[in-house]
């Protein structure tokens, strides 16, 4: 994953000093001690350079000492500075160096996108990059639209093992309700979704989390949405908890009631 994100960050790199640019950040598995300060990174001549997580200088990667003494002497002229003052950037976990984490970024903006439902390509766009670069952070690299999808996606299934899990272990009944409706805008396409609601023990809180939402292609037989709901069930192990089922008064969703009877 880490090396295929490096790779969509192509021709959109920070332009150094030498007016070289960086093409991405290859992972690498030296020193970690030393490469914890520093990206290698792959530069537009071919050649491969150290940048400094603090100054954002490069460097010749051949020794790890040279590396090493930039930070720990210190010659890093931001570590100096901060040295000779007596003071240091907070960090989140205290009094430390902010160091800049791509593949956090990644995920803290997969989060944004999915919270505020945007596009994937909201942040697909180079000026917003150079502003982030000049104003906030030089070492952010862009992050296209098929990263940003890919990120969605696996915080989605990580998001969906977690409530199977949670629910394996839910000593409580489960109500769900359960709707077909047609899309808006002259959209020949319909959609099936069901939300789970609970009490959770420990709190005496009502939950609900929706469990299923997918495209229902027509015919939409009570037959069709029994299959649908009753594979939801058996993938969120609610087999022995469900307690009552909610459904308007539709002839199909009559039809549904009886096929769940005959298996609940």
């Amino acid at each position: 994953m880490a090396s295929s994100s490096h790779q969509d960050s192509v021709n959109v790199g920070q332009s150094t000093t030498d007016t070289d640019t960086v093409v991405r950040v290859i992972p690498t598995k030296r020193n970690r001690e030393v490469w914890a300060h520093f990206d290698m990174c792959e530069m537009a001549n071919g050649s491969t350079k150290a940048r400094c997580h603090y100054c954002n200088r490069f460097y010749a990667i051949a020794a790890n000492f040279s590396l090493k003494n930039h930070f720990e002497k210190p010659y890093c002229k931001v570590l100096k500075q901060q040295a000779a003052s007596g003071q240091a950037t907070m960090g989140s976990e205290g009094a430390s160096l902010f160091a800049y984490n791509y593949e956090m970024a990644r995920e803290e903006m997969a989060k944004f996108v999915i919270q505020e439902s945007l596009p994937f390509n909201h942040f697909d766009n180079q000026r917003f990059t150079k502003m982030v670069q000049k104003t906030l952070q030089p070492r952010y690299t862009y992050i296209c639209r098929a990263t940003l999808r890919r990120d969605c996606l696996r915080l989605w299934k990580n998001a969906k093992q977690e409530l199977i899990s949670y629910f394996e272990k839910l000593e409580t009944g489960v109500n769900l309700t359960s709707d077909v409706w047609s899309a808006p805008h002259g959209s020949p396409d319909s959609y099936l979704c069901v939300t789970a609601h609970w009490i959770e023990p420990a709190t005496w809180q009502m939950m609900k989390r929706t469990i299923l939402f997918k495209l229902f292609d027509y015919p939409h037989t009570g037959e069709a949405i029994y299959k649908a709901i009753d594979k939801c069930i058996a993938t969120y192990k609610l087999k022995e908890k469900i307690l009552y089922i909610s459904f308007d008064n539709a002839s199909n969703n009559t039809s549904t009631v009886s096929h769940l009877r005959l298996k609940y």
